[in-house]
C-alpha cells in the first residue's frame, strides 16, 4: 500500500494542491493526515473543503483545530487571538462539524504493521507536550511511550523528522503548509508498506507561495506582518 502523509496544512489550499498533484501522479491508496488543517493562512474555508473531497483520508484534529472547537488560551497575543477569530469566522457550519469528527489519535493496521496518527504527544486531553527540537531516538521513543505501534506519524513541530529507533519508525514530514524559511516549499512523503516492508519517500513540491501571501495582502488579515515573518520567511 501506497500512503501520502501530510501535517499542518494550516490554511494553505495551494500548497495542498500541489501535494496532492504528485500524490496522484503517484497512484497513492489512502492519505494520512497529522493535523492542523487550519490555522495560520488565508483559505480557512477552501482548505477544510478542499480536504473533504479527498478519498480514503485518515486524519486527526491538532491544536489549531483546538482552538476552534474548545476555545482560544488565555496566554495568546492579542493580535493572535485576533487572526483566530477572523479565520473561525470564515468557517462554514459544514466545515466545523468536519473538524469536530477528526478524533485526537488513529490507530490502524496496514498489511500487517501497525500504524498510528496524532499531532503530537498530548500531557493531558487538551494540551501538548512541550516540542522536541532536534529529538533523538530516544527522546522520541519516550515522548511516544504507551504507543506501541511500528510507525508513529506526528506533526506540529513545522520542522519535520525521519527516526527509525528500536524497530520503530517516527515520521514527521514538516509543515505543508507553512513552508518558513524554505519560502516555497511544501512538505509531504509517501509511505510504501508491503509485506511487512517499509519504505518512505521524503517529497518536496515548489510552489508559487507569492499567491498565498498576496491574499494575505488583499484581506489584511490580522497579525499579517508576524505570520509572514515567522512562517513564510518574509
Amino acid at each position: 500500500m501506497k500512503i501520502g502523509i501530510i501535517t499542518d496544512v494550516h490554511n494553505n489550499v495551494i500548497a495542498l494542491e500541489a501535494i496532492l498533484d504528485v500524490f496522484h501522479k503517484q497512484s497513492i491508496d489512502c492519505i494520512f493526515c497529522c493535523g492542523d488543517v487550519i490555522g495560520i493562512g488565508p483559505f480557512p474555508e477552501e482548505t477544510v473543503q478542499r480536504m473533504k473531497q479527498i478519498e480514503n483520508l485518515y486524519a486527526v484534529c491538532g491544536n489549531h483545530e483546538k482552538y476552534l472547537l474548545d476555545g482560544l488560551k488565555d496566554t495568546m497575543y492579542e493580535e493572535e487571538k485576533a487572526f483566530h477569530k477572523w479565520e473561525h469566522q470564515l468557517l462554514s457550519q459544514d466545515s466545523i462539524r468536519f473538524l469536530a469528527s477528526l478524533p485526537n489519535q488513529i490507530d490502524l493496521e496496514v498489511e500487517g504493521v501497525s500504524c498510528t496518527i496524532l499531532h503530537y504527544a498530548m500531557k493531558d486531553t487538551t494540551n501538548y507536550q512541550k516540542i522536541i527540537k532536534e529529538p533523538t531516538g530516544k527522546q522520541l521513543s519516550e515522548l511516544f511511550k504507551g504507543i506501541n505501534s511500528t510507525i508513529i506519524l506526528y506533526g506540529h513541530d513545522h520542522k519535520g523528522c525521519i527516526t527509525q529507533y528500536n524497530n520503530c519508525w517516527y515520521i514527521n514530514v514538516g509543515s505543508l503548509g507553512c513552508p518558513g524559511i524554505n519560502r516555497n516549499v511544501a512538505c509531504g512523503g509517501i509511505l510504501t508498506i508491503e509485506k511487512d516492508k517499509i519504505d518512505f519517500e521524503d517529497i518536496k513540491v515548489i510552489y508559487d507561495a507569492n499567491q498565498v501571501l498576496d491574499v494575505m495582502n488583499e484581506l489584511q488579515c490580522p497579525a499579517l506582518h508576524t505570520i509572514q515573518r515567522t512562517f513564510y520567511g518574509r
